[in-house]
C-alpha cells in the first residue's frame, strides 16, 4: 500500500517542490471568474434622461452654527 501511495503522490519533498513550482501552479490554476453581483436597482437598468438619478456634493460637509435665542 505504501509503494502505491508513493507512486501516486510522491514523497513529501516532491509534493513540497511541486507545490512551489510556478509551472505546476500555473497548470493547476483555475480560470478567473468575476465575482457574483447583486441585481442592479431599477433606476440603473431602465432608460431615462441623463443625470435624472444622480447626486453631487459641491461643497463637502457643511457646518451650521445656531444663534443663541437669548
Amino acid at each position: 500500500m505504501a509503494t502505491v501511495k508513493k507512486a501516486i503522490y510522491g514523497t513529501k519533498n516532491q509534493r513540497i517542490y511541486l507545490g512551489r513550482c510556478l509551472g505546476c501552479a500555473g497548470a493547476k490554476a483555475k480560470p478567473f471568474e468575476l465575482p457574483r453581483m447583486a441585481n442592479l436597482p431599477k433606476e440603473r437598468v431602465t432608460r431615462s434622461i441623463p443625470f435624472m438619478f444622480c447626486g453631487l456634493d459641491n461643497f463637502g460637509p457643511m457646518y451650521f452654527k445656531e444663534k443663541n435665542k437669548d
